[in-house]
């Protein structure tokens, strides 16, 4: 029975040509409904441009699980015109996805799912650069209603159910009470601080208190 050699250095482990790439795919020009699946923050070999990162997958029509890629300048360290419109207009479309998530915070946590449209354009090749998608913009998906994340969702209030009808009967109101004036006698024994004992009101009915 022979035994596996494990010597790599025997081996050639180039499998895939150098030249293939992996080729991207490009979608058409349009807004398209889609997830935020991995928000995150990178910086550049240099450590001079740091860069909001999003994947987006769309989530419906003919290009549904589709990935959309967008990157975002939000720091630079660069000098010149060129770095702080790209600085600028970077932050701009991330504030601008933000909102549309219904979303804010110092982190991009917050949008992580949330759903949002996108609108692609196509950068023609150029410069030994292939043909690609460019993210033009953000709106909110129609209809949504802007919700912080973990926020829950304000419950639809209780339909007001009438009352049984066994309920509805209106109790009998009490009769009304009538003042009655009080008689010569009484008033007499209030006067004098005396207090009656009992039957009818006489003036020998009424000792001292």
């Amino acid at each position: 029975m022979s035994s596996f050699n494990d010597d790599t250095d025997s081996l050639s482990l180039d499998f895939v040509p150098a030249d293939v790439k992996k080729e991207v795919e490009v979608h058409p020009a349009g807004w398209y409904r889609a997830r935020v699946t991995k928000p995150s923050i990178t910086v550049n070999g240099a450590e001079d441009i740091k860069t909001a990162s999003i994947q987006l997958t769309i989530t419906e029509g003919e290009r549904e699980r589709k990935k959309i890629f967008a990157r975002h300048c939000i720091a630079t360290t660069r000098g010149g015109d060129n770095m702080q419109t790209m600085l600028r207009i970077g932050r701009e479309q991330l504030g601008e996805l933000m909102r549309a998530a219904g979303v804010g915070g110092a982190t991009l946590a917050p949008l992580m799912d949330c759903e949002v449209m996108v609108r692609l354009t196509i950068k023609p090749e150029k410069d030994g650069y292939d043909e690609s998608n460019d993210v033009k913009g953000y709106k909110p998906v129609p209809g949504a209603t802007a919700l912080k994340a973990g926020a829950p969702a304000a419950s639809a209030p209780a339909p007001v159910k009438s009352a049984p009808s066994f309920l509805k009967a209106r109790k009998p109101a009490a009769p009304p009470v009538v003042a009655t004036l009080p008689t010569d006698a009484e008033l007499t024994a209030l006067d004098k601080g005396l207090q009656p004992v009992g039957g009818e009101a006489e003036d020998d009915d009424f000792v001292n208190g």
